[in-house]
Parts: structure tokens; C-alpha cells; sequence
């Protein structure tokens, strides 16, 4: 018996006070605390938000994650994770280092509900266990707010090519300047003849008196 009440306080003295140092070793902040959109959003658009800062506020160096979460309790409309891109939206970070991420909203060009939006931009540090990716249960995040305007279908299309035209510039003036100069092409060719054939020039014989 004696040997075992040892034990039992040989590890509560040992192993505990291990847990909330391992704990405390790994740590995440964010830079901001909440990104709110006065734009009004519609279908097709393509948005990109200020880059979200992630910072190693712990003492050990840590894989972190990016995504999006969401308050069960909220009245606004919920924005699927599908709809965001982070850039990046994994790394590795020492203690005391940050790294920016880009963040893409991609509307669909239909089937969007219009109205009032909340979610959480979230990071949270990650390790690699046998199973996959595992998150160690802490995580920072800011608050997400916009709103998506009624819009239609071609309204849609609309915003998704501008979009497009813009994004791959300057391939995408290239393209267009290209296409315009076939089309003006085909329209002389097709009412207006040219003879550019190059004639040689006559001599001109002079008559002797």
C-alpha cells in the first residue's frame, strides 16, 4: 500500500505540472480582430480581402492551418467554406514568426441566397498524428461580415468574365487586342478590295527630232 500511494505521488509530482507547460509551448494570434465589407457583393464576383496575419505567439515552433468557422447561434447567413481560397492555407512557423495570407471569396454565378453574412477566419496550429492532421484545440480567429445583393444569372456571367479579364492581365488585353484586329481583318477583306501588286514602271521613249 505504501508503495503505491509513492507512485500515485511520484507521478501527480512529476507528470502534471509537464501538461500545462506542454500546453502553454504552443500558441496563435492574428493580426485583426474583424474584416467587415461595406461593398455590396453579387453574383459572379470575385473579392479579396486583406491578407489575415498568423503569428506564432507560443514558444515552440508549430504547423498552422487556415479556414473558416462558424457561430451556431448566429442570425446571419452562413457563407460555405467552398466559396473561400487561402493562400497559403498550411505552413510552418517558428516562435515569434508571422505569415501573411491571401484570402479569396469566389461568388457562383447563381443559387445565392442575398443577404447578411458572418463566419470566422480561423487559424489553428496542427500536428501530424498517425491518422492525419489533428488540431491542438486552440485557435485565433477575426470576424467576417459582408453582404451578397440580390443579383441574377447574367449578372453573373458578367461579373465572372470581368473578373477573368482582369485577373489575367495583361494576357487578357493580348487576347482581345488579337481577336479585334482578326475581326476588323475578315470585315475589309470581305467589303473592301486592295490590288497591292507592285507594277514595274514604264519607260518612257523619247522621239528624236
Amino acid at each position: 500500500m505504501r508503495r503505491l500511494l509513492s507512485f500515485v505521488f511520484l507521478f501527480f509530482v512529476l507528470f502534471l505540472p509537464l501538461s500545462p507547460i506542454l500546453a502553454s509551448g504552443i500558441g496563435v494570434g492574428v493580426g485583426s480582430g474583424k474584416i467587415t465589407i461595406n461593398d455590396k457583393l453579387k453574383n459572379g464576383m470575385v473579392y479579396k480581402f486583406p491578407d489575415l496575419i498568423v503569428i506564432n505567439t507560443g514558444d515552440r515552433e508549430s504547423n498552422y492551418m487556415v479556414g473558416v468557422s462558424y457561430n451556431q447561434d448566429q442570425k446571419e447567413l452562413l457563407p460555405p467554406q467552398e466559396w473561400f481560397t487561402f493562400t497559403p492555407d498550411r505552413f510552418f512557423l517558428n516562435p515569434g514568426e508571422s505569415q501573411n495570407v491571401a484570402i479569396k471569396l469566389r461568388l457562383p454565378i447563381d443559387n445565392v441566397v442575398p443577404g447578411d453574412y458572418f463566419a470566422y477566419l480561423e487559424a489553428s496550429p496542427v500536428i501530424d498524428d498517425e491518422d492525419g492532421v489533428a488540431t491542438v484545440g486552440i485557435a485565433a480567429a477575426a470576424k467576417l461580415t459582408f453582404t451578397i445583393a440580390p443579383s441574377n444569372f447574367i449578372e453573373g456571367i458578367f461579373y465572372s468574365i470581368k473578373y477573368a479579364f482582369e485577373e489575367f492581365q495583361p494576357w487578357s488585353i493580348i487576347i482581345v487586342s488579337i481577336l479585334g484586329l482578326s475581326i476588323l481583318r475578315t470585315i475589309f477583306v470581305k467589303f473592301f478590295s486592295f490590288d497591292l501588286r507592285i507594277k514595274p514602271k514604264k519607260k518612257v521613249v523619247k522621239k528624236s527630232k
